[in-house]
């Protein structure tokens, strides 16, 4: 951080939270999506988080001329092509408008597409804040304040059962599911194997 510019310093009580993108995090194990899904962040909402994968779209065509290069040349046109990137993304936040002579030529459009996905963003939050106090509703007040001790504790101290991961099934409740099938089966299958094998026997005789 030392090595950055004054200004991209962040502050001492700063605290970075790491997150595996919602896409990518589906083939990952349940420890894994409990502890580094990005729909258990505050103040994430839904975000896919993909961003950064669908790039590789548009520069594997670069993969031919840069592994002919050094490392340096690597870099830098790796570099420059993600820089043009990032600028285009921010250049579709609004509509710009290039003046030429007489001619008003809009070369961006884009920008109405991300106030189409603001609009839809705060329109879902507010349907899904509806929800989220309905399903609340029906819960006692003891146990939403439990469940929220149970997070609290989890967020200050990681070592902490993570509320989030849900329980395996219990071994004892396996056996006995097991004897239950085993029961099953000798009180409704195997009668009729015997009734069979008699059938057999007399056939035989």
């Amino acid at each position: 951080m030392l090595k950055f510019p004054v200004e991209m310093h962040l502050g001492e009580n700063t605290a970075i939270e790491f997150a595996v993108p919602s896409w990518h995090i589906n083939a990952h194990g349940a420890d894994c999506r409990a502890d580094f899904g990005l729909s258990f962040r505050d103040g994430v909402g839904r975000t896919c988080g993909e961003e950064v994968e669908i790039t590789w779209a548009g520069t594997n065509s670069l993969g031919p001329g840069t592994r002919e290069m050094g490392p340096g040349a690597r870099h830098e046109t790796l570099n420059g092509q993600w820089g043009g990137l990032n600028f285009r993304r921010i250049l579709v936040f609004r509509k710009f408008i290039y003046l030429f002579g007489a001619a008003v030529i809009s070369l961006i459009n884009l920008g109405q597409e991300f106030l189409r996905h603001l609009k839809e963003a705060l329109d879902m939050r507010k349907k899904h804040q509806q929800l989220f106090e309905q399903f609340t509703a029906t819960f006692q007040p003891a146990t939403i304040i439990s469940w929220q001790k149970l997070i609290d504790a989890w967020k200050n101290d990681r070592s902490q059962p993570n509320p989030y991961l849900e329980p395996g099934p219990c071994k004892l409740m396996i056996f006995f599911l097991l004897l239950f099938l085993i029961h099953v089966y000798l009180q409704r299958l195997l009668p009729y194997r015997m009734s069979g094998l008699n059938l057999q026997k007399k056939t035989l005789h």
